[in-house]
């Protein structure tokens, strides 16, 4: 219930189940660590360089969960510039996987561009403040790497996994956040000059990182050629539709 700022100088801060921070500003200093499954309601937040976000209940890539942030009031900066870390087991499609993605690409992957679905992984979700005024959010562009890590149940051999990994769609004023640079899309692991730092693949299949900042997902593909075959056959129907 406390109104007075949060700030992380050492060691980690877990933010543990239905537990949130006070109201006032929030800070991880560079070196520190936030964890949990909670919520931070600070009316700002920043992840100095150096600093690190995990999701879930412990830093294991095994523990998943979703780490809110959800400010009491708006207006304020929500910025993560540190390293962010988070762990993928099962695909948001987990039971429905299509490798052919329907037929409809888009429309496909971004039907899961909300919540875990059946899988289970981490995600940051950003959500509307309480007064439902607009803030600001930044998100590694200036700093910091989102590391993805690979545990328990991901399966690096099935093209069509869909991960949302982080969900703005609760912030009703359609604040889009700022991001980096994600990398080479169409990859089959790591930074590819970017921030987003990814795990290895098997032969064949690659990550497609294209919808990450309009939707935070990931998704696995086949080569290049066959996922430029989908846009393709995308663009074909859209176009059929408008005339």
């Amino acid at each position: 219930t406390y109104t007075g700022q949060t700030v992380v100088q050492a060691g980690a801060l877990q933010i543990a189940g239905t537990g949130s921070t006070g109201t006032g500003a929030v800070t991880a200093q560079s070196g520190s660590v936030i964890l949990g499954t909670g919520i931070i309601r600070g009316s700002s937040f920043t992840a100095e360089s150096s600093s690190t976000i995990y999701a879930g209940g412990t830093t294991a890539a095994s523990s998943h969960g979703t780490l809110n942030f959800t400010p009491a009031t708006g207006g304020g900066i929500y910025s993560l510039q540190g390293n962010i870390i988070l762990g993928i087991g099962t695909a948001n499609n987990l039971g429905s996987i299509d490798s052919l993605f329907g037929g409809d690409y888009l429309t496909y992957v971004q039907g899961y561009a909300s919540g875990v679905g059946a899988g289970s992984h981490d995600l940051l979700s950003f959500n509307a403040a309480g007064n439902a005024v607009d803030y600001t959010l930044n998100i590694l562009n200036s700093s910091g790497t989102l590391q993805i890590v690979a545990g328990m149940g991901f399966d690096n051999t099935l093209n069509g996994q869909v991960f949302n990994l982080l969900d703005w769609s609760g912030i009703t004023n359609g604040n889009t956040p700022t991001f980096g640079s994600v990398g080479t899309n169409y990859r089959s692991g790591g930074k590819g000059g970017g921030f987003l730092d990814l795990p290895l693949l098997s032969s064949g299949l690659f990550w497609d990182v294209s919808q990450f900042t309009t939707n935070g997902i990931i998704v696995i593909v086949p080569e290049p050629g066959r996922a430029l075959l989908l846009m393709l056959g995308l663009f074909g129907f859209a176009l059929r539709r408008r005339r």
